[in-house]
């Protein structure tokens, strides 16, 4: 290898704004920003903790295990086809073509699916 040689640096990728979330009938969506007017070849992973026990005014830690990845998208929107009425924290980060990824979003939530509960006939 030539001794001029350097490695490029891994080019910064977009923090997305903040996620908002609200419970529709059939999930929790969530709509972002993408932090930057170029977005080619930019996907974003999308996790969710429970808001149980000790988390449930707020968010877990960044490295708890709670965290578990539910999506990767290509666009600003997802919903979360939970059908249970549990709350949930949400957090998202671009990711590039290579597997670079970027800052986690601050945390969004707690959020919950909107579910009605059906009556009985009688």
């Amino acid at each position: 290898m030539p001794s001029d040689y350097t490695v490029p640096a891994v080019p910064a990728l977009p923090t997305p704004s903040v996620p908002t979330t609200s419970g529709v009938s059939d999930g929790v969506s969530l709509d972002w920003g993408d932090g930057s007017a170029s977005t080619a070849n930019v996907q974003y992973e999308i996790q969710r903790a429970p808001a149980t026990g000790d988390y449930t005014t707020v968010p877990p830690p960044a490295d708890d295990a709670s965290w578990v990845r539910v999506a990767i998208v290509a666009g600003t929107t997802w919903t979360d086809d939970v059908t249970d009425t549990n709350k949930y924290w949400y957090r998202v980060r671009a990711v590039d073509f290579r597997g670079n990824t970027g800052d986690w979003t601050v945390i969004a939530g707690p959020a919950a699916a909107s579910i009605s509960t059906p009556t009985l006939a009688e």
